[in-house]
């Protein structure tokens, strides 16, 4: 189970009006867990993000490496973050 905090953009008291007030994640999977890291892949409406957590005590020089799903995934530190943006159809 996964949970997705969202700022629900800016509020202008004096016009009373919400600017960027939608959710934009639309999905959140976890690809992977073990030992070693977890690796998360949050889907929203113009990018993929990739979140790959260390599982372990580690240092900021740490390096990881830990295979889902027959891809290899390498970080270094307690955690690395990957975006792709999604291309938008017209």
């Amino acid at each position: 189970l996964a949970s997705v905090l969202e700022t629900h953009g800016y509020f202008n008291e004096e016009f009373e009006q919400s600017v960027n007030a939608r959710g934009k994640v639309i999905d959140i999977k976890v690809l992977g867990h073990d030992e070693v890291g977890s690796v998360v892949q949050i889907t929203t409406n113009n990018s993929l993000v990739t979140l790959m957590v260390s599982n372990q005590i580690t240092t900021v020089s740490s390096p990881h490496s830990m295979t889902v799903n027959q891809k290899d995934y390498q970080w270094t530190g307690p955690y690395a973050v990957d975006i792709t943006a999604i291309k938008q159809e017209k």
